[in-house]
């Protein structure tokens, strides 16, 4: 059966899920293409149709994850499974892709990103069950589509960001929503360590999405 801390771990993905969507849509968003062609991630008229997008997504699928431990289980995130999914993620570049969307660095390979992304969708797509994932989940699948091949912003494109310092993104909150009824019954409530978790992870509760 799930545990509160699996609960944890999985609103701590779909909190950075939800991160890292917003993130893509920042001009400051860089990824780069072979070792010197560097590019917004998406091209400049898709930029605030895709911001506005991911604005109208979040409002509709906040909500606490408390009640969702049965789906962990049938969904297969739970105990020994969830273990190994979260390790598929960490090998897939999880760490270096959110550190990117925290600001941490100012410029991703195209490829790493798109690596990411695709490990994620099969979380995403078993994880359904949770109201707001299947938005969420398409898009990202739109996303995709938008950066791969000729959908990305290239140099070509007059946005190829050459010598732009681009950092840390704007319009980003810190934390998730607090609001919540408390852990299930007969639970303790998991209270990480201040200051443990990176930007963008739910602290006291276990709530989703970034916001």
């Amino acid at each position: 059966m799930a545990t509160y801390d699996d609960l944890v771990e999985v609103s701590r993905l779909l909190s950075e899920a939800a991160l890292l969507l917003r993130w893509c849509g920042e001009d400051e968003a860089r990824v780069l293409d072979g070792e010197e062609a560097e590019a917004a991630v998406l091209p400049e008229d898709l930029r605030g149709l895709y911001r506005d997008a991911v604005g109208q997504l979040l409002e509709q699928v906040q909500g606490g994850l408390d009640r969702w431990g049965p789906v962990l289980d049938s969904a297969g995130w739970s105990g020994p499974l969830l273990r190994f999914k979260l390790a598929v993620l960490r090998r897939a570049g999880r760490e270096s892709v959110m550190g990117w969307a925290r600001g941490l660095s100012r410029v991703i390979p195209r490829r790493a990103l798109k690596v990411f992304l695709a490990a994620l969708n099969a979380a995403l797509g078993s994880l359904g069950a949770i109201p707001g994932v299947d938005l969420l989940k398409e898009l990202k699948e739109f996303l995709e589509r938008a950066i791969d091949g000729d959908g990305g912003a290239g140099a070509g494109q007059g946005d190829s960001g050459q010598g732009n310092g681009g950092g840390g993104g704007t319009g980003r909150g810190d934390g998730a929503d607090d609001d919540h009824d408390g852990p299930p019954a007969g639970r303790e409530r998991y209270e990480p360590p201040p200051g443990n978790l990176p930007r963008g992870t739910p602290g006291g509760s276990v709530v989703w999405p970034y916001s």
